[in-house]
């Protein structure tokens, strides 16, 4: 994409020209600057991304007028640009985009702006009711349409997002129905990774509603996916979260069986930070498990590399960690220290 904008006419540029620079500018805002795409991830405010790029790309959009008349483009750059820069004006942009659309028989365009409308107002904070039950017509419109065009990797999108609203109004039984008509959805489209997010997601719901063999056999599926696609990092993760979770709700020898094989898994991989928070999980495990001389070696591991990294999470995470032992001990002054 980069070398793509840089061979356009650095002077005296025609319209075609700048159509194309807005294209470019919001496909590269549509991915974090590690290539991770910028749908699949909720952590705007942790991972870098191209805020100039998108920027740029909205200020040449709004002075040719040129939204509505970029189709799938415009709704992509006015759903970056809310998400990321300015939630209002991103959303006043998508909500001024739906009628032309609907006036021109654009089914597709219209079915994809309310779906990004809905991906941008859906998380951003709570709603009334009367706000829910728009959006709930709003994705049973986005879906027909969908359906109507067999248009089934943006049907799973819009369970996804139905999924969402269930769980935002506390139904949790509503959330995994919904996610796993989506986990469906995508499988069926070969959209393996997509379905494989639904599935993190279904787990993670059945933690809270305290069915925790669920939650396990969801994350071990996650994990396999990963292994299976040579996604090494992933996997790591996948299974970090399930010894995570099984010290305190599963058999912690099984937690601490999958924690040895992370700790072999990340050396081999050899990424710092990751190998600092499995140091500092390994010592949680063994803490738990009442052999704290071991878990403060642990903790200690952890601490050199958060350390040198000038991790301040990481540092935090170690000094919770002493202060863990030393409440488990009753040694109430160190462990206000430590805290």
């Amino acid at each position: 994409l980069d070398t793509a904008i840089e061979s356009l006419p650095p002077s005296r540029p025609s319209a075609q020209d700048r159509q194309h620079e807005i294209i470019l500018r919001s496909a590269k805002g549509a991915f974090f600057r590690d290539g991770y795409p910028l749908r699949y991830s909720i952590y705007d405010s942790i991972f870098p991304i191209d805020k100039t790029s998108i920027g740029r790309a909205w200020t040449l959009a709004q002075k040719q007028q040129a939204f509505h008349t970029l189709g799938f483009w415009g709704i992509l750059l006015s759903y970056i640009y809310g998400r990321i820069i300015q939630y209002d004006k991103g959303a006043r942009r998508l909500k001024q985009v739906l009628p032309f659309f609907e006036r021109t028989g654009q089914s597709w365009e219209l079915a994809t702006g309310y779906l990004h409308l809905l991906k941008l107002m859906i998380p951003n904070k709570q709603h009334s009711l009367r706000r829910q039950e728009q959006f709930t017509k709003y994705l049973s419109r986005a879906k027909n349409i969908f359906a109507a065009l067999g248009d089934t990797v943006n049907i799973g999108q819009i369970m996804n997002l139905w999924g969402d609203l269930s769980y935002q109004q506390q139904d949790l039984e509503g959330a995994i129905k919904n996610w796993q008509l989506a986990l469906d959805s995508m499988l069926n489209s070969g959209e393996w990774m997509a379905a494989t997010h639904m599935r993190w997601q279904i787990s993670g719901v059945y933690m809270q509603i305290g069915d925790f063999e669920k939650a396990f056999d969801g994350f071990h599926a996650v994990a396999d996916v990963f292994r299976e696609h040579g996604l090494r990092l992933e996997e790591v993760s996948t299974l970090s979260m399930e010894s995570f979770e099984k010290v305190r709700y599963g058999d912690i020898e099984e937690a601490l069986q999958i924690r040895r094989t992370c700790l072999e898994m990340i050396l081999e991989i050899g990424l710092s930070y990751q190998i600092a928070w499995n140091y500092w999980e390994m010592g949680e495990v063994l803490r738990v498990k009442g052999d704290v001389t071991a878990a403060a070696q642990w903790y200690e591991r952890a601490y050199q590399i958060f350390d040198r990294e000038q991790d301040n999470n990481g540092r935090a995470y170690y000094f919770r960690g002493l202060g863990d032992i030393a409440l488990g001990e009753q040694n109430y002054e160190a462990a206000r220290s430590h805290f």
